[in-house]
């Protein structure tokens, strides 16, 4: 049941809204009732439960990818229009003062995408991996540079500890000769 933005629904008593399938190849909203608005016009679609069953509707979605690839970051945005099993309100009125809304569902709608936008996820997921790979082994190697640096610090440092043993040694050197002078 839709409900017009000028419209109103007042439902009582034993009325039933039952087993009503909405969407599939477009917007799964209010399979049982949508309560529509033309907030633009200031218009406000209008609906009561005061009574009555609204049971076993079902929303069944459509879904959409929209890519969006900014040179660093691929993004994916999904879109989803399935909402309000029993009773969608899309900026209208609804009270419910007595009735049963129960077992009403939406279903996640099917996510298909196009062969273009399958290459490209693809292509980009392989595009990630191969960065992630390039990363880790440039983590892992050493520049010509750095070796360099490093080789030059290894051969300074022992150039110096052989200073040092060859000092101690003529220091030791001296000692003995000067004991044994008499």
């Amino acid at each position: 049941v839709y409900v017009d933005p000028n419209g109103q629904l007042i439902m009582r008593n034993s009325a039933k809204i039952c087993d009503n399938t909405v969407g599939g190849n477009g917007y799964g909203l209010g399979a049982g009732v949508y309560v529509g608005a033309d907030v633009n016009n200031y218009k406000r679609g209008y609906f009561r439960l005061e009574g009555g069953t609204i049971s076993g509707n079902k929303g069944v979605g459509m879904a959409s990818y929209s890519f969006y690839y900014n040179g660093n970051d691929y993004t994916v945005y999904y879109y989803d229009y399935s909402r309000g099993g029993g009773v969608f309100v899309d900026d209208g009125h609804f009270e419910m003062s007595g009735g049963l809304i129960t077992g009403n569902t939406i279903e996640e709608p099917e996510i298909v995408l196009t062969e273009q936008q399958q290459q490209e996820q693809e292509q980009q997921q392989s595009n990630n991996d191969n960065q992630q790979q390039q990363q880790q082994q440039q983590q892992h190697q050493m520049s010509k540079e750095d070796a360099e640096r490093m080789l030059k610090a290894l051969e300074n440092q022992e150039k110096e500890t052989m200073e040092e043993m060859n000092e101690k040694k003529a220091s030791q050197m001296q000692k003995r000769k000067s004991q044994k002078d008499w």
